[in-house]
């Protein structure tokens, strides 16, 4: 998948079929029979459920892809980073149909790195931030591919490629 500066979205079609994904958690008795398999047919396997995967998922959607979103962990997925959105990024979101309501964070016009000895901070040109916590905003992308139509296969991890009667396929 690439984004032009035109803002198009441009895809490979992958035509997978017989997709084969591993559902974590599973006992290997029954793995051995085969319980912890799904198959699943998309045009495009998004591995990874984070902001970009979902990202990714909704723009694909929208573009009309039959979108297959595929992570090891199970939302919510938290981590220290990624609680500020700039000016560009809260466009990008807006492009998906998603524009988080001000009242959930807190809006910035600006940003400032710091440290003992010194210090840098500018206004931004245009636009305003705002400071949003990542399991908000996860929620909202959640919230958004559900409603476009993406599958998601929480729990699941998908360990490697392999062909299955000459199409591409995902295991």
């Amino acid at each position: 998948v690439a984004k032009s500066n035109m803002g198009r979205i441009a895809t490979r079609h992958l035509y997978l079929q017989c997709i084969r994904i591993t559902r974590l958690g599973c006992s290997a008795a029954a793995f051995e029979q085969g319980e912890c398999l799904g198959f699943y047919d998309a045009d495009v396997l998004i591995v990874g459920g984070g902001p970009t995967g979902l990202a990714a998922a909704i723009s694909l959607r929208q573009a009309g892809a039959d979108v297959l979103l595929a992570d090891a962990l199970e939302p919510p997925i938290d981590k220290a980073c990624g609680e500020g959105l700039m000016p560009d990024s809260r466009r990008e979101l807006a492009s998906l149909g998603i524009e988080p309501d001000e009242a959930l964070g807190a809006p910035f016009i600006g940003i400032r790195f710091a440290d003992l000895h010194s210090a840098v901070s500018a206004e931004f040109a245009q636009g305003t931030g705002l400071g949003l916590r990542r399991l908000t905003r996860h929620r909202l992308l959640l919230d958004r591919a559900a409603a476009r139509g993406v599958r998601m296969q929480w729990g699941s991890a998908v360990e490697q490629l392999h062909h299955v009667r000459s199409h591409p396929a995902v295991q």
